[in-house]
């Protein structure tokens, strides 16, 4: 590949980086590389990661000084490759996990009972913010559903959670979280349900992480009776802690001013003397 790299102690921070490269370096930007062709060796994913450093790009003439007083910025620029292949490489970034609990009641005109599943990640329209979405499943068809978020399940009010809800005429039906936000949508076709397109967005707070946000879905469901709805099981989703960098990058334009802006990600990368 045939590439320039610059390097320079960030005048900003990583979640306050601009999606225009230049808005981003500090006072000492050097140049390391000017349109220099370097070759990337083959390499296979490790049988036992993790894996040895292969990739590797050398500052022949002019090394960068890095004195630890803020962030590090590095830009990279491709001009031109012979590579015809992907290549992957390990990137780290916030993602949250789910675990799900309990069991959801059977819908009308379904086979399988009803689940739901969620993630949050950093969201790509509202700063230093993350966005929670869901998925849900085997719902009752083209009816409408209310989406619960709660931080607790285990207590609903007086009643102890998972609260069985066939006494209240839901046969097989359970409530497994306690609500403090609902939002309300309809059910495709097929009983599924994204929330990707209207998420909930809250502030990124470093004591948020490692807590639990619960999730569970119901629609209306007019095959089931004496109570027309049908639930879904229960989700743990866990917050995750910020990781400090982002990418600001852009395909196809090695002159290209600004960019798309990733929270939360970058690319493993060492920087190391020989």
């Amino acid at each position: 590949m045939n590439v320039s790299l610059w390097i320079s102690t960030a005048k900003v921070t990583s979640s306050t980086a601009s999606t225009v490269y230049a808005s981003n370096h500090g006072a000492d930007l050097l140049q390391v590389l000017n349109k220099t062709n370097v070759k990337f060796p083959a390499a296979s994913k490790p049988a036992t990661p993790p894996a040895p450093f292969t990739q590797v790009i050398p500052f022949p003439s002019k090394p960068f000084i890095y004195k630890g007083k803020g962030s590090l910025a590095w830009e990279i620029r491709v001009y031109s490759t012979t590579s015809n292949t992907f290549r992957p490489l390990d990137s780290q970034n916030a993602y949250s996990t789910y675990s799900r609990f309990g069991k959801g009641c059977l819908a009308t005109g379904q086979r399988s009972t009803p689940y739901n599943y969620g993630f949050i990640r950093d969201s790509s329209t509202v700063p230093n913010s993350y966005m929670l979405y869901c998925y849900a499943r085997n719902l009752a068809k083209s009816q409408p559903y209310v989406w619960m978020i709660g931080v607790n399940n285990t207590r609903f009010g007086s009643y102890n959670l998972p609260l069985s809800l066939t006494p209240f005429g839901g046969v097989g039906c359970s409530l497994y979280i306690n609500p403090i936000l609902a939002k309300g949508g309809r059910t495709n076709s097929s009983g599924y349900v994204s929330t990707y397109g209207s998420p909930l967005t809250f502030p990124k707070n470093p004591l948020y992480a490692g807590l639990k946000v619960y999730t569970q879905f119901f629609c209306a469901d007019p095959g089931r009776s004496p109570l027309p709805a049908a639930f879904t099981d229960g989700c743990a989703i866990t917050i995750p802690a910020a990781v400090p960098m982002c990418r600001i990058y852009s395909y196809g334009n090695a002159t290209a001013t600004k960019g798309n802006k990733t929270n939360s990600y970058g690319l493993v990368t060492r920087f190391t003397y020989f």
